[in-house]
């Protein structure tokens, strides 16, 4: 018997649904997308730099990224969400450099980029420690990494399996596999082999309102639905790591 892999095709499919369908998924990244961004800007400051989104998807924070004043480079395999990226970047008038790329594999040389994105694409990937690794060789000595992921136990598969299952109408049967979550001390020690440091962490999670509820019970991403930073690791967590500098510096 074969075992299950994580849909990533589904995202081809998507078109306006990644901002307009609260009855899919695809809702649920888009209300953790405002956290991150929170998260992302304390985690690289104001000064304008060079990021790499690795799975950027539809571009939910590249675009408010650019936007900001970063030069982002925005990668991903799935071309018809660049193509949602692109025309939500035109609205947005801002530039952002969407790229069809394989995360395993980037087109991009050694230190380039101030910080490198890994954000709700670990857990999509059979190899989480290259695309670690490939983060980690794209950013300059003393640049930063900001990842975000889910540790593997039973809380995150009630969470981040069932849930997406039980509280949206429209969800892909593998949106998540269970065996592809990583337990913090793993990303440490995929970090460290990397030749970074991880020098933040904290969990990541829903907050509970009304409208938590209000979804639950409708089976659609209610507007007011969050997410926040902090506290201990639960379910999801996010972090940064921070790449060793070079050699006599």
């Amino acid at each position: 018997m074969s075992r299950a892999t994580v849909d990533n095709d589904f995202y081809d499919a998507l078109g306006s649904r990644w901002t307009d369908d609260p009855s899919h998924a695809i809702a649920l990244l888009v209300a953790e997308a405002p956290a991150k961004l929170a998260y992302v800007r304390r985690a690289i400051g104001a000064v304008p730099r060079r990021i790499i989104d690795i799975g950027c998807g539809a571009g939910l924070l590249a675009v408010p990224l650019a936007a900001d004043g970063h030069q982002v480079r925005a990668v991903d395999r799935s071309r018809p969400s660049l193509d949602v990226g692109r025309a939500a970047a035109e609205r947005a008038g801002v530039p952002v450099s969407f790229d069809h790329q394989d995360a395993l594999d980037l087109r991009e040389p050694d230190g380039t980029f101030d910080a490198a994105l890994l954000l709700d694409i670990i857990e999509h990937v059979e190899d989480p420690a290259r695309l670690i690794a490939e983060a980690v060789r794209v950013v300059r000595p003393g640049g930063t990494v900001v990842f975000h992921t889910f540790t593997r136990n039973p809380v995150s598969y009630l969470v981040a399996v069932l849930g997406p299952r039980l509280i949206t109408r429209d969800c892909p049967r593998h949106l998540h596999c269970y065996r592809n979550f990583v337990r913090p001390r793993e990303l440490r020690r995929q970090c460290t082999d990397a030749g970074a440091v991880v020098t933040a962490l904290e969990g990541f999670r829903p907050e509970l309102s009304g409208a938590l509820l209000r979804t639950a019970a409708s089976r659609r991403v209610d507007p007011g639905f969050g997410f926040r930073c902090g506290g201990p690791v639960l379910a999801g967590y996010i972090g940064t790591a921070t790449k060793a500098p070079s050699p006599g510096r």
